[in-house]
């Protein structure tokens, strides 16, 4: 490492460790920390939605309440790795090493990092994205173990295990133990994690939770099984009193999506210890896909209306999949996410399951130079309007012109690409109408 590197390293650092001194709850030291990390932010972007924050906080926004929770609910452990592991090795350290791999490159790396380690699980819930893949299928540990490393490496140090139910796996227990300058999320149905577990989670401190429901409890227990979401809500208030970040996971559809959105549910997530919350819209996806289940394009739009609502009112960070992704510039696949699945295949996310490389037998940055991942990076047509921009449901054409040329097999079948293309067009057709008079 250089002089230069050396002493921005030190001046982050003494950045930190400013923020880890001023988290308490007061109005007066949330500006502080904000003001503060955008003294050293390395980008307008963040820049500019720090200043958004100081507004919000100013204004006395609805999220600066959940700035407050956040930080009453983790520990002292959590806080301290949430603010190294996120702000610096993701943001501020893992942005410099980004900028450096762009310079050699030509293209930047992705910041996060989705890896399947398996997709076996012990629920079985219907129109799941990974229901019908080969059950048998796991990733090794020493190959997951040099694709975090390597990912690392380059500016993406936060890892997302999806799956399949990753703690099925014993192996990303060891993962978590060699890698804690790496931010970790599980995505899990909370029905593996028993006190030994969560009080090895809670002396790691760089793992979140992120906990699977449908909604309340008839929701979750009519496509989870019966019994699981007090399974899930209690593992999540368990999770929370250890100080372990916990969120909540919700795909919304036609058979719930009138509820999942409401305020008893956020009531109910926050009561559980959430601090944060993800939202995916149920896709088409997967040799099991029940496309009939999916949102049509003004019910999507109600959904988006709620979630806003919900901002404006709940003391709850959530991200929506379904209409977020534009404040990242537009779709995340391939270019800010890439999804490893179990097979080793890489996918530009985890609902485009077609893959050219693997990581069986490429770096993780040779992977990343593959024309398939790069066309889906590049294409100007993909980055039209940032706000319609999903390449399975905004346009689904250009995502099977790609998949074609570049010869991308599936892992779950290629119905998305076949069988379901009209339904995709027509929803795409569709979806284009409604929002035909709104600016991009």
């Amino acid at each position: 490492m250089g002089l230069a590197a050396t002493v921005k390293r030190a001046a982050t650092r003494a950045v930190i460790n400013k923020v880890l001194g001023l988290l308490d709850s007061s109005d007066a030291n949330l500006l502080r920390i904000v003001r503060t990390l955008r003294f050293v932010s390395p980008l307008d972007w963040y820049t500019k939605a720090l200043t958004a924050m100081e507004g919000y906080i100013t204004d006395g926004h609805p999220g600066v309440e959940a700035a407050r929770r956040t930080v009453r609910l983790l520990s002292k452990n959590a806080r301290r790795k949430l603010v190294e592991n996120l702000i610096d090795n993701t943001f501020l350290g893992g942005h410099h090493l980004r900028y450096e791999f762009w310079e050699r490159e030509g293209f930047g790396p992705p910041t996060t990092l989705l890896l399947s380690p398996t997709t076996v699980c012990n629920l079985k819930c219907y129109g799941c994205y990974a229901e019908g893949h080969d059950v048998h299928s796991t990733l090794e540990y020493d190959v997951m173990n040099r694709i975090v490393r390597e990912a690392k490496e380059v500016g993406c140090p936060l890892v997302h295990f999806v799956g399949g139910e990753p703690f099925l796996m014993k192996e990303v227990w060891d993962l978590f133990e060699a890698h804690p300058d790496v931010y970790f999320n599980v995505f899990t149905n909370a029905t593996l994690l028993g006190e030994p577990e969560l009080d090895r989670l809670a002396k790691l401190g760089h793992v979140a939770l992120s906990v699977s429901v449908e909604g309340l409890q008839m929701h979750t227990d009519e496509r989870r099984g019966r019994g699981i979401y007090a399974v899930a809500t209690g593992t999540m208030r368990k999770a929370a009193e250890r100080g372990i970040p916990v969120a909540f996971s919700a795909t919304y559809s036609k058979a719930n999506y009138e509820s999942v959105a409401t305020p008893e549910f956020f009531d109910a997530m926050i009561d559980a210890g959430c601090i944060f919350g993800w939202f995916f819209p149920l896709m088409p996806v997967g040799s099991c896909a029940v496309p009939q289940l999916m949102l049509g394009p003004y019910e999507k739009m109600q959904m988006r209306d709620r979630l806003a609502e919900a901002r404006r009112t709940k003391p709850l960070f959530f991200f929506d999949f379904g209409h977020d992704e534009w404040m990242a510039g537009g779709c995340l696949a391939g270019r800010k996410m890439l999804h490893i699945n179990s097979q080793g295949g890489v996918e530009p996310c985890i609902f485009t399951q077609f893959a050219v490389d693997n990581v069986h037998d490429k770096s993780f940055t040779e992977a990343l130079r593959s024309k398939y991942l790069g066309k889906v990076r590049e294409d100007e047509r993909i980055r039209a309007n940032p706000k319609k921009t999903c390449l399975v449901t905004d346009i689904p054409e250009v995502y099977r012109e790609i998949v074609g040329t570049e010869g991308a097999g599936s892992q779950s079948g290629d119905t998305l690409t076949t069988t379901l293309a009209p339904v995709m067009d027509a929803f795409a057709r569709e979806d284009k109408a409604l929002h035909a008079t709104e600016k991009p």
